[in-house]
């Protein structure tokens, strides 16, 4: 029942920590820029209602990246 509810904590942690960014951003920054703070506000808005495979999606392109990046690296030093 907990498992349900918690299904989507990545994406609402991350969109709970945009908006509160943006909101800090316009109070401390002086000469905040409007276009930055809704840009992340917006964003932290989307990410709050949207479901984790959106960063599971982006987790695993970023295993591919860095698994094709180590493996130039290995052929690169065989090739030395």
């Amino acid at each position: 029942m907990i498992k349900g509810r918690l299904k989507s904590w990545k994406t609402t942690i991350v969109g709970i920590l945009l908006v509160l960014s943006s909101l800090a951003y316009l109070y401390f920054v002086e000469s905040n820029d409007k276009l930055i703070f809704f840009g992340m506000l917006i964003s932290g808005i989307l990410l709050l209602f949207s479901p984790d495979t959106y960063i599971n999606a982006v987790q695993g392109l970023l295993l591919k990246l860095t698994k094709k990046a180590e493996k130039i690296n290995i052929e690169d030093e065989i090739n030395k």
